[in-house]
């Protein structure tokens, strides 16, 4: 379980933050595309998005979908730069 959304976006357990594409791949995926219609969007393979998508949950510690739309909801990636909070 996570305590703190917004750490999730800067950095995982280990210290590894999201990637700029990985962060592009989130955006997408919590809007409700599928990982073709992501793929289209990006200009790379469903393949491709599938392993961006998997590394992007795990270093996000989200099960589900819904868990990472919940987090994206309470802290939306750059938030803090937008806010001066970072």
């Amino acid at each position: 379980m996570w305590l703190d959304p917004e750490a999730r976006f800067e950095s995982s357990g280990d210290g590894a933050s999201l990637t700029p594409r990985e962060r592009q791949v989130m955006r997408f995926a919590t809007q409700g595309l599928s990982n073709k219609d992501i793929a289209r969007e990006l200009e790379i393979s469903p393949r491709t998005v599938e392993t961006h998508r998997a590394k992007m949950m795990e270093k996000m510690e989200a099960d589900s979908i819904a868990m990472l739309c919940n987090m994206v909801a309470l802290c939306p990636p750059g938030e803090e730069e937008a806010t001066g909070l970072g």
